[in-house]
């Protein structure tokens, strides 16, 4: 709905830019109605004004909220309605097979959760729900992206190995640094995938980052195969 609203102000902005189209929607709108010169042109200066203001109101907010306040006066629309109606729409196109669109309304309503944790739960119980979802957003996009997991991966990957490589290439040279840093990339690597302890505290941040992120890039990766699959 924000959506079309924003549309329709752009659509609405076009037309007053442009005089000649102006001037022809108005004798469009006016043309069955017969009037005189003069009440003609003080409609046309009203309907001007109308839409000027509405623009003005639109880009100061103050629509949105009006607009907002309207909605939430109804009663019926209520962040539970709306989750509700997202998880509908989303088990329809999952229905149909149409995994792009219905991935997008997974992810409104896994934000729609991300909010209502906080405001319904409130208390540690609200706030640690919250930054799950949140962490698991950055992760990847609430399974819904594989290419986040493994970009998170990489970093985490070259990050450790740039940490391991710093205490050496600076104790003797910094030139020392790329080929200090290469040799770590494998460590690093099999430290990531829970193949190597040594003991150290890069290790051990490596390895517990390493959870979340395999554990967000199996659930992405599941997500592609079922779908491949049902195709």
């Amino acid at each position: 709905m924000k959506e079309e609203l924003k549309k329709l102000i752009k659509h609405l902005e076009d037309i007053i830019k442009n005089d000649e189209k102006f001037r022809m929607e108005l004798n469009r709108k006016f043309s069955r109605m017969r009037l005189n010169n003069d009440l003609l042109n003080e409609l046309k200066k009203r309907e001007r004004e109308m839409i000027e203001d509405a623009i003005s109101r639109y880009k100061s907010g103050k629509l949105i909220k009006e607009w907002k306040k309207h909605l939430e006066g109804l009663g019926y629309i209520t962040l539970d309605n709306v989750l509700s109606v997202l998880r509908d729409l989303r088990e329809n196109h999952d229905y149909y097979m149409k995994y792009e669109e219905s991935g997008r309304f997974f992810i409104e309503e896994m934000e729609l959760k991300r909010r209502l944790a906080r405001k319904e739960k409130g208390g540690i119980e609200g706030w640690a729900d919250w930054l799950a979802l949140t962490i698991y957003k950055a992760l990847s996009l609430y399974g819904e992206s594989y290419l986040k997991p493994l970009g998170w991966a990489i970093l985490t990957i070259l990050l450790t190995a740039l940490w391991k490589a710093l205490p050496t290439a600076i104790g003797n040279s910094l030139l020392y640094l790329p080929r200090e840093f290469l040799r770590q990339i494998r460590p690093s690597i099999a430290a990531f995938l829970q193949l190597r302890w040594d003991e150290t505290i890069p290790t051990l941040i490596e390895r517990i980052l390493s959870i979340p992120i395999l554990g967000s890039l199996y659930i992405s990766l599941r997500r592609k195969l079922e779908r491949r699959i049902r195709h």
